[in-house]
């Protein structure tokens, strides 16, 4: 501890400013870390600097956003060519149809709607779920990330003692301030357990409007779906 504070005093001194005006000094809980969380002032490709120079590798890459790494020639380039003409305009981008194709394409969807965030992105799929079967449960999986709409908040890190059944888990809210009409028709099932999915879907059959799923979940360390489960799942919703 001596070592990394011996390190790390300009981020030491950031936070004792920061915590200041924001809870904990980070903006996502996730980026707390004791005795303060680290601040950073540049990245380049798979490198990371802190602002006292410490270098780091980065293997989390924006949680999987950055794709191409940190500040590519073509990406920068380009960022900076649009922003001399705009950056948020409050309306349709003359550009927006041309990757709303490229992802029709890539993903083999019929058509595509833009968010400005995951969370929003998947509290609107279950919303339209809701919206087109006219039902109302949603099953999702113990240990997956949705982001942070309350509907899908629930069972993300449960406790021992309030994950209950391992085959039929509880509905436990991932926070304080969710109430439980948020998330009583959220269904939490286990991941890798083709068995327990087809058991809750055959008892609630009848007012399933969808499933939400991350294939390879990181949430709970990175757990490898069995050969064939994301498909097998949907097989069993359907």
């Amino acid at each position: 501890m001596m070592k990394f504070e011996a390190k790390t005093s300009r981020s030491k001194k950031i936070y004792e400013r920061a915590k200041t005006d924001v809870p904990f000094g980070v903006h996502s809980t996730y980026r707390y870390a004791d005795p303060y969380p680290l601040y950073f002032a540049r990245a380049k490709r798979t490198k990371l600097w802190d602002v006292d120079g410490n270098e780091f590798t980065d293997y989390n890459m924006g949680f999987g956003v950055l794709v191409s790494g940190h500040s590519h020639p073509a990406i920068a380039a380009a960022l900076t060519s649009q922003v001399k003409k705009g950056t948020d305009f409050g309306f349709e981008w003359e550009e927006t149809p041309k990757y709303a194709r490229m992802l029709c394409e890539r993903f083999g969807v019929d058509q595509v709607k833009l968010s400005n965030t995951g969370a929003e992105a998947t509290m609107y799929a279950v919303r339209f779920a809701r919206s087109f079967t006219g039902k109302n449960k949603i099953i999702k999986f113990e240990g997956c990330y949705h982001g942070g709409n309350e509907t899908l908040l629930v069972s993300v890190k449960p406790s021992r003692e309030k994950e209950g059944d391992p085959r039929f888990p509880n509905q436990v809210p991932s926070s304080r301030g969710i109430p439980e009409g948020f998330y009583q028709n959220t269904l939490v099932a286990p991941f890798n357990d083709l068995q327990a999915v087809e058991e809750i879907v055959r008892k609630n059959s009848s007012d399933i409007a969808g499933m939400i799923l991350e294939p390879i979940p990181m949430n709970m360390g990175y757990v490898l779906p069995e050969p064939g489960v994301p498909r097998r799942f949907e097989k069993a919703r359907r």
